[in-house]
């Protein structure tokens, strides 16, 4: 575990008072949210950020922005725990696996992992399950490693996952289709429907068409590759933590409202709320909701 300027927790005498240690807050996540809160409460408690992939930032970790709120958080004491999964949080303390793993007592814990597109069911696609669905977040990876996707790219969703992939999908491609309402701006060479949304996917065992509609009209166009970018899910995957309770605070997108969404905002505020809203401190043994670690 990489603690940089870690500071120790003790207690101090001042004048002959007991001064209380600081509290431990756990974070979940490294993204911009995980490291903005860490950054904000390393001025006032004493923290420890997992993250499950093994850098720092997770995938984005070569960006600037992440790069800079990772220093500002080393900066003021905060610890880092790369290739360390948080798995179940049990109301005074956290279990991990990984580099870093085992049972960490905390006064609170901080859900910044981060989130995903709609699943088809989520989105209503019926039709078989089939080769050639993917989420964005797939996608952009296959994409960044010079994977072609297909001939006929649907994307379901205009966010910005929707546009990461489209930009990806027409450096290899004439053209891509994009069926919702933008409010970003696309390639021009992307073919934008607003309005339209998937009915279901038809072909097996890889999609070779989809239906499709306006509220007015359906018809049937070709596809054999539909990608999932529509919402803004946040993840839930520690067990304990899947559900509104004391101690647990979620720097994520609770409205599905991507428009209006920033991370280092939510980490702020999740920072600001982790200070006030501790969790008791009485161990209170977990029901499992994802299964056993």
């Amino acid at each position: 575990m990489n603690r940089g300027t870690s500071r120790r927790a003790s207690r101090v005498r001042n004048g002959g008072s007991a001064v209380p240690e600081p509290a431990h807050i756990v974070v979940a996540g490294s993204g911009l949210a995980g490291l903005a809160c860490a950054a904000v409460l390393g001025r006032d408690a004493r923290v420890t950020v997992f993250e499950r992939l093994p850098v720092i930032g997770g995938e984005l970790w070569e960006d600037r922005a992440h790069i800079g709120l990772r220093a500002k958080a080393e900066a003021r004491g905060v610890a880092f725990a790369p290739g360390t999964q948080a798995v179940r949080w049990e109301g005074d303390r956290l279990l991990a696996i990984g580099q870093s793993g085992g049972l960490h007592p905390a006064h609170a814990l901080v859900v910044a992992t981060g989130h995903r597109p709609r699943t088809r069911a989520e989105s209503r696609v019926d039709g078989a399950r089939t080769g050639g669905v993917i989420p964005a977040t797939v996608a952009a990876h296959l994409l960044a490693r010079r994977v072609i996707l297909g001939r006929n790219v649907v994307i379901l969703g205009a966010g910005r996952w929707a546009r990461e992939v489209a930009v990806e999908v027409l450096k290899v491609a004439e053209t891509c289709t994009v069926l919702g309402s933008p409010w970003l701006g696309f390639p021009a060479a992307a073919e934008v429907l607003p309005g339209v949304r998937v009915l279901r996917t038809l072909g097996t065992p890889r999609i070779q068409s989809i239906e499709v509609s306006d509220g007015r009209r359906t018809w049937t166009r070709a596809c054999d590759s539909l990608v999932l970018a529509d919402g803004h899910v946040p993840y839930r995957n520690v067990d304990g933590a899947v559900l509104d309770r004391p101690g647990v605070i979620f720097a994520q997108d609770l409205d599905d409202d991507e428009p209006g969404w920033s991370p280092i905002e939510a980490g702020i505020q999740a920072a600001t709320l982790a200070l006030h809203q501790r969790a008791p401190r009485d161990h209170a043994p977990t029901t499992l909701r994802i299964g056993h670690p």
